[in-house]
C-alpha cells in the first residue's frame, strides 16, 4: 500500500485539506480586523489598559489576545500549507493518468 500512488496521493490530499482549513481559519481571524480603523481598535485579555472611552464604547472592535496567533504560529500555519501544497502536487504527478479519473486534482 505504501507504494500505491493513488493511496499516497489521497494521504497527501488529506494533509493538504487539513492545512488548507487551518490556513483559512487563521486568515479569517486576521481579516476580521483588516478593515477596522486601528484608532478605534482595542485588544482584550492582555497587559495594559485601554482608555475608558475606547473600552466602554458600544461596538468597539476588539481583538482577544488569547485567541490571536503569534507571528511564529502564523508562520507555522503558512509553512505547513506550502509544504502540503507542494507534497500533494508532487504526489499527483506520480499518479498515472489512467488512474486519475475519480480523483480530485490538487488545485480543486
Amino acid at each position: 500500500m505504501a507504494n500505491d500512488p493513488v493511496h499516497s496521493y489521497l494521504e497527501a490530499r488529506n494533509q493538504f485539506d487539513l492545512a488548507n482549513r487551518n490556513a483559512e481559519t487563521l486568515i479569517s481571524l486576521i481579516r476580521q480586523v483588516g478593515n477596522v480603523n486601528w484608532r478605534e481598535l482595542m485588544v482584550a485579555n492582555c497587559d495594559g489598559g485601554f482608555p475608558a472611552e475606547i473600552a466602554m464604547r458600544q461596538g468597539t472592535p476588539t481583538i482577544d489576545a488569547r485567541a490571536w496567533p503569534t507571528g511564529q504560529q502564523i508562520a507555522d500555519v503558512l509553512i505547513a500549507w506550502h509544504n502540503a501544497n507542494l507534497a500533494v502536487r508532487n504526489m499527483w504527478e506520480h499518479v498515472p493518468k489512467d488512474l486519475r479519473g475519480g480523483l480530485r486534482p490538487p488545485n480543486s
